[in-house]
C-alpha cells in the first residue's frame, strides 16, 4: 500500500495545502484525484503513476513566487 499523509488546503481541503495559501496541489495516481490521507494497493512490479496540479483558489488572484508543500508518502507492505 501507498498512504499520502498530508493537510488540507484551507480553501479546499481535498488539496495539499502550500506555503501560499491560494494555492493548493491535486494529486493523482493513476490518473484519479488521490485523497489526503488515504491509501492505495499496488502489486510490485507494476507501479502506480503518480502525479501533481497546481490548483489556486478562484475566488483570489495569485501572484507570482516561490512556495513550498509537504506531504509524507508512506510504503505499507502488507
Amino acid at each position: 500500500r501507498l498512504i499520502l499523509q498530508g493537510c488540507g488546503a484551507g480553501f479546499d481541503s481535498t488539496l495539499l495545502s502550500t506555503s501560499n495559501s491560494n494555492l493548493g496541489v491535486k494529486l493523482l495516481i493513476n490518473g484519479v484525484s488521490w485523497k489526503l490521507n488515504s491509501s492505495v494497493n499496488f502489486t510490485y512490479p507494476t507501479l502506480p503513476k503518480m502525479e501533481a496540479v497546481l490548483v489556486r483558489n478562484l475566488d483570489s488572484t495569485l501572484s507570482g513566487g516561490a512556495f513550498s508543500a509537504t506531504a509524507t508518502l508512506v510504503l505499507a507492505p502488507q
